[in-house]
């Protein structure tokens, strides 16, 4: 957000209209990380509504299709389990004895099994979610990719200077699992892992699921005096 306003954007579907549906809101001057899952359009597109002047920045990390070759199924996870934890070691899966460098780069393994949860050796992507608090007087960014590649020009997650924030991530894992932690500046990492894409339909975990578009999107919740949802 460059004004000194709040506001909010939209992600939505190529040709189609805007809603009070699946709308994101930013304070002034506030820069702001998110998840998103949104259909294309009829032209295979999406459209980006702001209602103040912004920088956006869109990075494609998936997306679905009808079953076919090459497609991964999501298994949830029975309990989520904690991988990292930079500031509190011994309550993760692995053990990190200080917060991650300054343009510094970690190779690690997902497939591991924690409080009886085994993430296996053929999930393709990983489901979790991520903190990071930047101890940096100057904004960073984090980026998860595969093991057996080069890092990307993507950032996971931006942190704003001496802040934190947290945000749903996926990512791709190499072979085996293995992926690459990269940190821009000197940070804290908490990694939870919820769940994973694989190609088996069924396995430790039990059945993978597919994924089917809300056609639309719908507001299930709303808490604010005077606006309407589902419940």
């Amino acid at each position: 957000n460059l004004t000194r306003n709040a506001g909010s954007y939209q992600l939505i579907p190529g040709g189609g209209s805007r809603s009070s549906v699946g709308a994101v809101t930013y304070n002034p001057l506030q820069t702001l990380t998110t998840s998103f899952t949104t259909q294309l359009g009829s032209d295979g597109g999406i459209e980006i509504y702001s209602t103040n002047q912004s920088n956006v920045i869109v990075e494609i990390v998936g997306y679905y299709a009808p079953p076919g070759d090459g497609g991964l199924y999501y298994h949830p996870l029975p309990n989520s389990f904690r991988l990292i934890d930079t500031e509190n070691p011994s309550a993760a899966c692995l053990s990190y004895s200080q917060p991650l460098g300054s343009g510094g780069t970690h190779v690690e393994k997902g497939a591991n099994s924690c409080n009886g949860i085994m993430l296996p050796t053929t999930a393709r992507a990983i489901v979790g979610n991520a903190t990071v608090n930047n101890l940096a007087p100057n904004p960073g960014y984090i980026t998860f990719y595969p093991g057996q590649v080069s890092r990307p020009n993507i950032a996971t997650l931006n942190v704003p200077l001496s802040q934190s924030a947290t945000n749903q991530v996926i990512f791709s894992v190499g072979t085996g699992t293995i992926f690459r932690i990269y940190s821009s500046t000197r940070m804290n990492l908490a990694l939870d892992l919820t769940g994973y894409y694989s190609p088996d339909a069924n396995d430790i975990n039990g059945a993978g699921m597919l994924f089917y578009p809300v056609t639309g999107g719908m507001r299930l919740l709303e808490t604010r005096i005077g606006e309407k949802g589902c419940v």
